[in-house]
């Protein structure tokens, strides 16, 4: 006659079998659904490439390289001789673009005056300047600030409450 502990599996065994599945669903999820900070946080650095991105194309031209903030958009521009500003759209990376995942900015202060609104833009030298800036982002209750000093070295920090 045979055993009955051969015709199944021990309750140990099943609970092993469960609390595997569950991490790895638990995981899965996680993976699938990233939290709000995370997401700004990825939208924060990616912004920051950009800015680095616009600061040695102005070095390359030997033109200033701004880029101006509405929302959740953001354009790049070229200033010309004469002072004016226009928009700069000729390499793929420079074209007019939106944060993802719902991102926007809620303020921007350039500089020492605090230059802020739809009009102002952070402006790249050519000779490699960079104006202090500090650009606040939201998604939903969420609040991240990017830095910027006169050497072109830019920070992301937690911002409490509306950034």
């Amino acid at each position: 006659m045979g055993n009955l502990r051969d015709k199944g599996f021990t309750l140990i065994e099943l609970l092993v079998v469960m609390v595997v599945i569950g991490v790895s669903v638990s995981v899965i999820v996680l993976r699938m659904f990233p939290d709000e900070r995370e997401l700004l946080r990825k939208e924060a650095d990616r912004m920051i490439l950009l800015f680095q991105f616009a600061q040695h194309e102005a070095a390359r031209r030997g033109e200033p390289v701004g880029i101006s903030f509405d929302g959740d958009r953001y354009a790049f521009w070229l200033q010309q001789n004469a002072g004016n500003w226009q928009m700069y759209e000729e390499e793929p990376i420079f074209k007019a673009g939106s944060l993802a995942n719902g991102a926007r900015f809620t303020s921007i202060l350039i500089g020492q005056a605090g230059n802020s609104g739809s009009a102002a833009k952070l402006a790249f030298a050519p000779n490699g300047e960079c104006p202090p800036f500090v650009a606040a982002l939201a998604l939903n209750e969420s609040f991240l600030r990017i830095r910027g000093d006169v050497l072109c070295r830019f920070s992301v920090e937690e911002a409490p409450g509306g950034g």
